[in-house]
């Protein structure tokens, strides 16, 4: 008896050993679940909070890019109704934007877009400018979603006046395309609720029935969307009075479609009275810890190893999740940066560099470089450090597709592009080699960046990564943002080119002058000219042969002048004077120049009177630019008046000198 009890004390121990251990194990295993529980509900509630910011910041975006439209607008005065249409459809190409609206004050109207006029409503215009700025509530043309849209609307104000309205309409359509997240694998439902009527203002779960059709958005409060089982504890109509109250709060529900319990969070978004709703299945939302469940039922039945085992593969799941994410926040993180990096690089082209350094810290590369491409040629480059600037330079006015055929078909693929270069040195054309040399680059990734229709915008490249780096999600993941930044530069740098640039003689126009003359007057220099310059005959020619004519002349004139005077400091005030502004000259080289300028243009058969003047710094050790802007204009007008009397035209149109 005493040595069965010695045998079995042993297994007694090991018995109550394993016992104990699952047991133990098994309590902790269900502490897990319940902060993998808490979690979930943590991660759903932050994840909706995240997907509200994104879609507000979007909306903002949207806002400060009207607004900055309507500032050009206002400021626009030369050939404004001309250039307008130009205006508006370059900005809806480059924009959210569907349409845009203006409604002047005097009441003239423009637009572009697919959308009927706005209409202002039953107040006056001033009642509309002093709602603005503001975002409406959908409105509908039709029962499908992009024909259901928003209106952002700011007033145009020029000089401290409000001078008219201009409203931006956002289909319902593109509302999708503000929220990208990867929590969840990416299965999260995100769904945009007015509080106000209860109309989904975005709902991609249920886009299309069961036979393909688009499904028309549904409304939360009519009971169209059917009677839904709903957990103890939960109940429909109290999410419908949150959302209806602009409060936040959980449900849950079965789907009538899959049979899945469904947990739902929905909260404000602080823009009127919607609600960001975000929904996800059950067996997605807990998937960890069904897991954890299986995997207690397991240890129930097994042995102390196995206890262990499991323990050890848990512990090392744990790991693995806090390192997915700590990498996910990383990677947030990073994105985050380049994002603030890139959304003002319109104003500021130096935040695109800061952007190219993030990526190359990112990487561990030595260098980064941006190309942008027009018709797989290459119209722009951006590169970090600068240092090596001047040797990318080179590649300008490349066509990609001819000098660069390997890279160019898995770009043109859409696809990202790996290589060490000297294993495929024999594929590069002699020009590709000569620059890799110069750079001294030993790999390369690169990645597509392409628009919205799939057209090859450009690319962006890290060189010489350290390590068997050749994962191209991280330049992926920004290509997006460096794509909306780059078309940003272009949209602002074009249209604050056409509002400082003579539409007909492509020299300076008169909003310049005005931008730049303060300058003139604390300018470093030891002397300040002034040459003003009148075209002689203008009126006559529009009247004998056509403002075509006349056309032709400004424009010969605007060439002269920018020859001899260069570009930099010459300016067509209107009509037909131009003026012009020298320093550090003499006398002498400012006589020398009008009569190159008068001869030139004598040869082609055109005439201009001119006259200049110049001043040193006054005691305020300032230049008085108005008073020799005046000098010299009254110089030219009396060699006006000479060249008439000469050649027995008469004078009797007067002129009136501008106060400067």
């Amino acid at each position: 008896m005493k040595k069965l009890r010695k045998n079995l004390l042993p297994q007694t121990i090991v018995t109550l050993a394993v016992l104990l251990s699952v047991a133990w194990f098994g309590f902790s295993l269900m502490s897990i679940e319940d902060n993998a529980e808490t979690s979930c509900f943590n991660t759903i509630e932050e994840t909706t909070m995240q997907g509200s910011d994104m879609f507000n910041r979007a909306l903002m975006h949207s806002k400060e890019q009207l607004i900055l439209f309507s500032n050009i607008v206002a400021t626009s005065t030369s050939d404004l109704d001309e250039l307008l249409p130009t205006y508006m459809k370059h900005f809806c190409d480059t924009q959210s934007f569907s349409m845009v609206y203006i409604h002047w004050r005097d009441g003239r109207t423009a637009s572009y877009g697919d959308y009927p006029h706005h209409e202002i409503g039953s107040g006056s215009f001033n009642e509309e400018i002093a709602r603005m700025p503001y975002i409406s509530d959908a409105h509908s043309v039709g029962d499908k979603r992009s024909e259901k849209y928003i209106c952002l609307a700011v007033p145009i104000a020029s000089e401290g006046d409000t001078v008219g309205a201009l409203y931006g309409y956002i289909s319902l359509d593109t509302f999708p395309s503000f929220i990208t997240s990867t929590v969840f694998d990416g299965r999260c439902q995100f769904y945009i609720v007015d509080g106000n009527t209860g109309n989904f203002l975005m709902d991609e779960y249920h886009r299309y029935g069961t036979d393909g059709e688009e499904i028309p958005l549904s409304n939360l409060f009519d009971g169209s969307m059917g009677a839904r089982e709903s957990k103890p504890g939960y109940n429909m109509e109290n999410m419908k009075h949150g959302i209806a109250n602009g409060k936040s709060g959980y449900h849950i529900f079965k789907s009538q479609r899959t049979g899945e319990w469904y947990y739902t969070y929905y909260m404000p978004m602080g823009i009127n009275n919607w609600s960001m709703q975000l929904t996800i299945d059950e067996p997605t939302a807990f998937s960890a810890s069904n897991d954890v469940r299986s995997t207690v039922l397991k240890l129930m039945v097994g042995t102390v190893i196995l206890a262990l085992v499991i323990l050890a593969t848990l512990h090392w799941q744990n790991r693995k999740r806090r390192k997915q994410d700590a990498a996910e926040l990383h990677k947030a993180d990073y994105l985050n940066a380049v994002q603030n990096a890139l959304i003002t690089a319109h104003n500021n082209p130096n935040f695109v560099d800061q952007a190219l350094r993030l990526l190359v810290e990112e990487i561990k590369a030595e260098k980064a470089i941006l190309l942008t491409f027009n018709d797989n040629v290459v119209s722009d480059i951006y590169y970090w450090p600068s240092l090596d600037m001047s040797k990318a330079k080179v590649l300008i006015g490349v066509n990609i597709r001819e000098e660069f055929p390997v890279m160019y078909d898995a770009l043109a693929s859409n696809e990202s592009f790996f290589c060490d270069v000297e294993l495929i040195a024999n594929r590069f054309t002699p020009m590709a080699k000569a620059l890799f040399n110069s750079l001294s680059v030993f790999n390369i990734l690169l990645v597509p960046i392409s628009d919205n229709t799939g057209v090859l915008r450009g690319a962006i490249a890290t060189l010489n990564m350290n390590g068997d780096v050749r994962k191209p999600d991280m330049l992926e993941l920004v290509a997006r943002d460096f794509f909306m930044a780059i078309s940003n530069l272009e949209s602002y740098n074009i249209i604050k080119t056409m509002g400082a640039i003579d539409y007909l003689t492509g020299i300076k126009n008169r909003n310049s002058f005005e931008a730049e003359k303060p300058g003139f007057e604390t300018i470093e220099a030891d002397n300040l000219w002034c040459i003003y310059i009148d075209v002689n005959g203008l009126h006559e020619l529009n009247n004998t042969k056509g403002h075509a004519a006349g056309d032709k002349m400004l424009s010969t004139v605007s060439a002269a002048v920018k020859k001899i005077f260069g570009m930099e400091h010459s300016y067509r005030l209107g009509g037909d004077e131009f003026v012009a502004f020298r320093t550090n000259s003499s006398h002498d080289e400012l006589m020398s120049c009008k009569h190159r300028l008068i001869d030139e243009l004598e040869k082609q058969g055109y005439f201009v009177s001119v006259g200049f003047e110049g001043t040193v710094k006054n005691e305020n050790r300032i230049f008085d630019v108005s008073k020799i802007m005046a000098e010299a204009e009254t110089i030219m007008y009396r060699e006006k008046q000479k060249y008439y009397s000469k050649n027995g035209i008469s004078t009797e149109r007067k002129r009136s000198l501008p106060d400067y």
